[in-house]
């Protein structure tokens, strides 16, 4: 029995090592991080129940080494912090699952601290880390080939990404792979250092220098910093000793500059306003106002992306685009801070103080060659990652790479365990805990990791079946998912869109349909009342049911996007829906006021341009009118409707000529467009 349980250990260590970086489903909604994380999570807590099974049906000569533990005492203290800010989250059930998008809930954070130890435990010979970690490594070989073919143009799975490289592999982004290929860097130099056939030194060096290229070819300048540092360091590391003290200094003085080079590259270019330098410091400026609010306690795990909206910065819209999303503060400790306050980030801080304090120690010491080898590609890899997160975020393959290397490295630094001393008859409790464990795992597994992915699938399906007309299944398939995981508003915003879908092809069944499509998004916004955008739907959905059917509530979809409009001031999308409400309601004036400063807030929006024009002009406003029509045409030249209300401009400002020409312009755009065509032919019929 204890054979098959180390190798039931030994199988779910390989597995969570490869398949992390790799893993994907392509039958859900959300691809990457949400099957990572269970994928995660499920092998972790696989792991822990396996430990136990061992120790209840052995035991050990000897106490074990915990009480040396390095970081048993911080990670303790974290665990802590990490319950508490749980439960005073301003969302207590998104800080505990964590974001559909992310999933970085406390219940993954908190897997996290549970796979350090877990390998602070597991690893404690030189044989055993360099077999972990020769597994870490090969995953460079599929990643590295799937972004060169990226790179010439090929796409297996049809997936895509708004990053600026198509170079992404299986991580979603092209930065991620960059970041987590970065930290595979000071590992692989490590293992072809340690490679004996000169044949296996040679391969070792061949993935090196290809993990560099597509380093490169992710365009994720993070990454490339981040490389220049793991690369650095475990030169200084591992040659170091060996040079002159000025070499040495010049060294460790070129690790730190180019720790630091990411940070304060951001603080001066963001004040010159250049690109994505500008808007990572316009979020950290909202991020530091956020953690002023709640200094002690944070906002809870995910959270940022639920308040983030109160203090957008209007700017970001010119810096990003519209559509950009902010969770995370793109800074390892103000996310922290955010999340579990200045205890949290104290902790997360001390835990690193003391992995780095102890490695320093133990590379301090006379070392058998191997050891130290891999102690400095540990160390390399890990601050590889600390100083991408300067001015990024960990995804699920770094995060978990990172906590796995700490507790990896910590291993290394503590003496050898006792050998196990095999029990020759168990008693029958002992067999019962371990099925009881074998029970309550799996329950746990199918019950926070199972459902969540099945949902997901489902969800997937819902709109695949929408997108091909067949709303009746996909209505039923959007309720399975919010049935299997009634948790996720996402699910009840989807089953909302079909409903509303199926109210549109059945109109003589439409209230009964709408009925539940409110009643879906009211269940979205009571799990999420803080989600401005929940709101903003919510507020959308009761115009349009008004508009089109006449018999929605005027009134709750004006308390919807004032609701939205108090989480989130300084989002211009929110103005121009409500003023395109209020337009299509008959309150001008109202209208006018709130899609003006739509535009003050976001002038590179058209639509907003467009609706205003439309209040302006039946205000009778005609110059303010052609100047925002004017305006609306130069961010939309291709736009129908901005042509039109030019055209009706010029018409009513007495000039024909230049309201025939707008009204063709749009007509071509749009041959159906009514107004340009109500223009065209009053041109026409000018004596």
């Amino acid at each position: 029995m204890y054979f098959y349980l180390k190798s039931a250990q030994d199988a779910a260590w390989l597995l969570l090592v490869i398949l992390t970086p790799l893993w994907l489903n392509l039958w859900g909604q959300q691809p990457f991080e949400l099957p990572k994380v269970l994928l995660v999570r499920t092998l972790v807590w696989l792991l822990a129940g396996l430990a136990v099974a061992i120790a209840l049906l052995n035991r050990r000569v000897g106490a074990r080494a915990w009480r040396t533990h390095p970081l048993l005492g911080p990670a303790l203290l974290l665990l802590l912090v990490l319950l508490v800010t749980t439960v005073t989250a301003v969302n207590p059930s998104l800080s505990l699952w964590g974001s559909y998008e992310r999933s970085q809930g406390a219940v993954t954070l908190l897997t996290y601290l549970l796979l350090m130890l877990l390998a602070a435990d597991f690893f404690r010979s030189v044989a055993q880390a360099k077999w972990l970690l020769q597994a870490v490594a090969l995953t460079g070989v599929p990643l590295v080939l799937l972004g060169l073919a990226q790179a010439a143009g090929w796409n297996p799975f049809q997936l895509v990404s708004d990053a600026r490289s198509p170079v992404f592999a299986t991580l979603g982004r092209a930065n991620f792979l960059g970041a987590y290929l970065a930290m595979l860097i000071p590992i692989t130099a490590g293992l072809g250092l340690m490679a004996v056939p000169l044949r296996a030194r040679r391969a070792w060096l061949v993935l090196l220098l290809a993990e560099l290229v597509v380093i490169g070819l992710t365009l994720a300048r993070g990454a490339w910093l981040a490389t220049a540092v793991a690369l650095l360091l475990f030169a200084v590391l591992w040659w170091g000793p060996n040079w002159r003290w000025r070499w040495r200094g010049l060294g460790w003085s070129g690790v730190g500059l180019l720790s630091l080079s990411g940070p304060l590259a951001v603080w001066w270019l963001g004040q010159q306003q250049a690109g994505s330098p500008a808007a990572r410091l316009a979020i950290w400026q909202g991020a530091w106002q956020l953690i002023g609010e709640r200094p002690f306690l944070g906002h809870g795990a995910d959270a940022l992306g639920l308040i983030f909206p109160r203090v957008y910065p209007p700017e970001l819209v010119y810096y990003q685009g519209r559509e950009f999303f902010v969770d995370r503060a793109h800074n390892v400790f103000l996310d922290w801070a955010l999340l579990a306050g200045i205890p949290g980030l104290l902790a997360f801080a001390l835990l690193l103080f003391l992995f780095f304090l102890a490695m320093q120690r133990t590379l301090r010491q006379p070392q058998p060659a191997a050891k130290r080898l891999l102690l400095c590609a540990i160390v390399a890899a890990v601050t590889s990652n600390l100083v991408n997160n300067l001015i990024s975020f960990d995804v699920t393959p770094t995060a978990t790479l990172t906590w796995l290397l700490l507790g990896l490295g910590t291993a290394l630094t503590l003496p050898d365990v006792a050998p196990v001393a095999l029990v020759a008859k168990r008693p029958f409790w002992q067999w019962a805990l371990v099925g009881v464990l074998v029970l309550g795992w799996g329950t746990a597994v199918w019950q926070f990791n199972g459902r969540p992915l099945w949902a997901d699938v489902l969800a997937r399906q819902a709109n695949r079946l929408a997108q091909v007309g067949d709303v009746s299944q996909a209505v039923a398939a959007a309720e399975k998912a919010t049935a299997i995981w009634p948790v996720e508003p996402a699910h009840q915003q989807l089953l909302g869109q079909m409903l509303w879908q199926q109210a549109n092809r059945n109109p003589a069944e439409a209230a009964v349909w709408l009925t539940q499509a409110e009643a879906a998004l009211q269940t979205a916004v009571q799990l999420r009342p803080q989600d401005a955008f929940l709101w903003l739907n919510l507020a959308e959905l009761e115009t349009a049911v008004s508009q089109k059917f006449g018999f929605g509530s005027v009134s709750r979809a004006n308390i919807a996007y004032q609701q939205a409009l108090d989480l989130a001031p300084n989002h211009a999308v929110v103005y121009v829906a409500w003023g395109r409400a209020r337009l299509a309601a008959g309150d001008v004036p109202e209208a006018a006021t709130l899609l003006r400063r739509a535009v003050q807030l976001d002038a590179s929006s058209g639509e907003a341009y467009i609706h205003l024009g439309a209040a302006e002009l039946a205000l009778g406003r005609l110059e303010v009118a052609l100047a925002d029509y004017e305006e609306a045409v130069r961010l939309l030249p291709e736009s129908a409707a901005a042509y039109a209300g030019l055209a009706t401009c010029y018409w009513q400002l007495d000039q024909p000529e230049a309201a025939k020409q707008a009204a063709a312009q749009a007509l071509r755009f749009n041959p159906n467009n009514g107004q340009a065509t109500a223009v065209l032919q009053a041109v026409q019929n000018l004596p």
